[in-house]
């Protein structure tokens, strides 16, 4: 059975139902012919849920303020088909200049979680899945959490030529 090279977890705080998939510090290198992070955001819409552009992706989460758990993980070639696993999926096209993906909330936040895709400047192609969390979680004056679950499989637009394993694992500077 096939498996992801490498998987990282992380909770993301999604307010007015939406959160971001981004390349770290990637903005600055913005490749040409991407459209503009503000025509991407105005195609996103709830039927329209996950749309990309160069180092930037908008997620429409089905629930408005809450902690959702995700998962982005690394393969070398598409990732096997989701199933009936998840409620629903899409694949759109990402470009990443660092090549360190990571979650990210509409506001910003302080600490992190990255996956090394272990190649700079390269266009990605991007499953983005969701499903119902396992153990919705209420607390009092606490974002709800458990009620929903996302994940992101990363695998080449162009295989690089050798297997992504192969390629030495990066540290951010």
């Amino acid at each position: 059975m096939l498996q992801p090279i490498e998987t990282v977890l992380d909770i993301i705080d999604v307010a007015y139902s939406q959160f971001l998939l981004a390349s770290w510090m990637g903005g600055y290198t913005d490749p040409p012919g991407w459209p503009s992070w503000d025509d991407t955001a105005r195609q996103a819409s709830k039927d329209n849920w996950f749309v990309a552009t160069a180092n930037q992706a908008i997620v429409i989460s089905g629930v408005g303020f809450h902690k959702a758990k995700t998962s982005i993980e690394l393969w070398d070639t598409e990732a096997p088909d989701d199933g009936e696993q998840w409620d629903r999926s899409r694949t759109v096209k990402f470009y990443s200049s660092s090549g360190f993906a990571c979650v990210d909330e509409v506001g910003g936040r302080v600490d992190y979680t990255f996956l090394d895709l272990r190649l700079e400047h390269q266009e990605w192609w991007v499953r983005a899945s969701a499903r119902p969390g396992e153990n919705p979680h209420y607390q009092v004056d606490m974002l709800p959490e458990g009620l929903e679950e996302w994940r992101f499989q990363f695998w080449p637009v162009v295989h690089p030529g050798r297997a992504l394993s192969q390629i030495t694992k990066r540290q951010l500077p």
